[in-house]
């Protein structure tokens, strides 16, 4: 058996052909990914801004809490100073709702002679009897459910006090907790000083 080996000789002029057109194949295949990985960059571009401004809004959100304040209206009913009614009210001066919170009011016990704190829905607070310096105070404190909108106030309720010490300042404290936290932070109370003018 005999082998035959054809080999035809191949022009330079067609060798040139082919390289071209395999230059040409590489050429495009190139373009053609260079096209998807810029199609697929702009896809991940499109994807971190989104993600992005999901971050955003998540610091906006996180961002936002309540800051609760408590503030005391007296005013003494009769002349001599002998009653006074101490209005309390609570402030959100936050950019969050407070949707609930807890109230602490410290009233010392020679100036609240054991009052009772009236709530606005007609229930009364009876106080318990707390030291704190410098003395002994009456805690009156309750949970207040309604939501708190930013920049608006609520009634807590009135305290009225009677009696001779009246004629005397008096330091009371205050103390407010909710989801966003304790108001004042930390451990410190806030505090107000009443007194007859």
């Amino acid at each position: 058996m005999q082998l035959y080996h054809l080999s035809m000789p191949i022009d330079p002029m067609s060798e040139q052909v082919i390289l071209a057109a395999l230059g040409v194949i590489v050429a495009l295949i190139t373009l053609w990914v260079v096209l998807r990985q810029q199609q697929t960059m702009g896809k991940q571009t499109e994807l971190m801004q989104r993600q992005l401004s999901i971050a955003q809004k998540q610091d906006e959100l996180l961002a936002r809490s309540a800051n609760l304040i408590l503030r005391a209206r007296a005013e003494f009913t009769d002349a001599d100073h002998t009653t006074c009614n101490i209005s309390f009210t609570v402030e959100n001066l936050g950019n969050k709702t407070a949707l609930d919170f807890y109230w602490h009011v410290f009233v010392p016990v020679e100036y609240s002679n054991h009052s009772a704190f009236r709530i606005p829905n007609g229930f009364e607070v009876t106080p318990e009897k707390v030291n704190l310096q410098p003395g002994a105070y009456d805690l009156y404190k309750g949970f207040m459910e309604s939501p708190l909108y930013p920049t608006r106030r609520v009634a807590l309720g009135t305290l009225t006090v009677k009696g001779p010490n009246l004629h005397q300042p008096a330091l009371l404290f205050w103390k407010l907790i909710g989801e966003d936290g304790k108001f004042p932070s930390g451990e410190e109370f806030g505090e107000f000083r009443i007194a007859a003018t």
